[in-house]
């Protein structure tokens, strides 16, 4: 959720580096990820049947936190707009594989409470990104024009993005904890 979020608290800061309208904002904000997090959904799914519902975990959290990072890496609308398609791609492969790892572990009498504690997750989860975003947004501005290798100088909203991305790489590996 952090991931998909966050681009809504850096909305300013990205209008004004990149030079994007408001209709641009628009696009990143809404049709850039749920456009392909919708259709991605079926595919997604079908994966989830065919082949091994951790992978498909692992496999998306590393696709849109790979996304993530690479928001804070665009310098174009363009490399910015498949940033966000990616994130919503990857978010795709969660919820199918999840509600079939969910329906595999609990009894059918157990299973609505199963998959309504899973349906609160975006609710509470919506609330720690914004306390979470927030945070990293206040220590990346903190460190504005950090020099990072490979990358060179950022400032804090790619700061923001890249330090939000980068962990998601390796918590992927807890889809098979």
């Amino acid at each position: 959720i952090l991931d998909r979020l966050v681009i809504n608290m850096l909305v300013i800061p990205i209008q004004k580096d990149l030079g994007l309208t408001d209709f641009q904002i628009s696009l990143l904000l809404g049709p850039a990820f749920a456009i392909c997090f919708g259709l991605c959904g079926y595919p997604l799914g079908w994966a989830t049947d065919r082949f091994s519902r951790r992978r498909v975990i692992f496999g998306g959290i590393v696709f849109w936190s790979i996304a993530t990072l690479a928001t804070g890496l665009a310098k174009s609308f363009p490399m910015l707009f498949a940033a966000r398609m990616g994130v919503g791609a990857g978010e795709a492969g969660l919820q199918p594989a999840a509600y079939s790892l969910i329906a595999d572990k609990f009894p059918k009498e157990r299973m609505t409470t199963a998959l309504s504690i899973f349906g609160m997750g975006p609710k509470v989860g919506t609330a720690l990104a914004f306390a979470v975003g927030g945070w990293v947004i206040a220590y990346s501005a903190a460190h504005e024009g950090l020099v990072l290798p490979l990358i060179g100088e950022v400032n804090s909203w790619r700061l923001a993005m890249i330090l939000i991305g980068t962990p998601g790489i390796l918590l992927a590996l807890l889809a098979f904890s």
